[in-house]
């Protein structure tokens, strides 16, 4: 996919890059567990840490020609590893017991890479596209095309539950297909 200026090799950013899902989801879980214990002011410390470490790595890699743009996304890798590194030593320090990350990082991992696999197949599917608005309306649908198979692919390995869907929204799980209302865990 040519992302505005013309450059099909953009594409190749947006599938490395869709990995990171990763890391955000267990930030996301790590940070909202540490807050419900009552460490709202320790949990920004490894965000914070996160941060720092991005803007450090994307100041050095993104400067160099051989990187570019991927250097921006192994900027997004490190600030996600430094992040939730430091929230489990939080969460192990602070409430003494350890998450057993592996079924969660292994449907996030199936689940992103499925999109991404979907996504990069996609590309080169697609015929190419002149213009900015053209482009811009193809990756608006490539990015819903992204979060559908991540969705579904979550589902089908029972990696979210009835409940935490009609959490984002009531009812949210009885507007899906039959055969996914089946397969979602109560």
């Amino acid at each position: 996919i040519a992302l505005f200026d013309g450059d099909p090799t953009r594409g190749l950013l947006i599938a490395m890059g869709s990995y990171v899902i990763i890391f955000s989801g267990l930030t996301l879980i790590q940070t909202v567990l540490l807050q419900a214990q009552g460490l709202t002011r320790e949990s920004l410390y490894p965000l914070m840490a996160g941060i720092i470490v991005r803007v450090i790595a994307d100041y050095f890699l993104v400067a160099r020609r051989d990187l570019g743009g991927q250097g921006a996304v192994m900027g997004s890798y490190l600030q996600g590893i430094v992040t939730v590194v430091f929230n489990e030593f939080l969460i192990r320090r602070k409430l003494g017991f350890s998450v057993n990350h592996a079924a969660f990082m292994a449907r996030a991992a199936l689940g992103a890479l499925a999109m991404g696999a979907v996504l990069l197949v996609s590309q080169q599917v697609l015929p190419q596209l002149t213009g900015r608005l053209n482009n811009g309306l193809l990756i608006l649908g490539l990015v819903f095309l992204g979060i559908l198979i991540y969705s579904v692919v979550l589902i089908l390995l029972g990696g979210i539950s009835k409940s935490e869907l009609n959490s984002i929204r009531p009812g949210l799980a009885v507007k899906l297909p039959d055969f996914l209302q089946r397969l979602l865990p109560d």
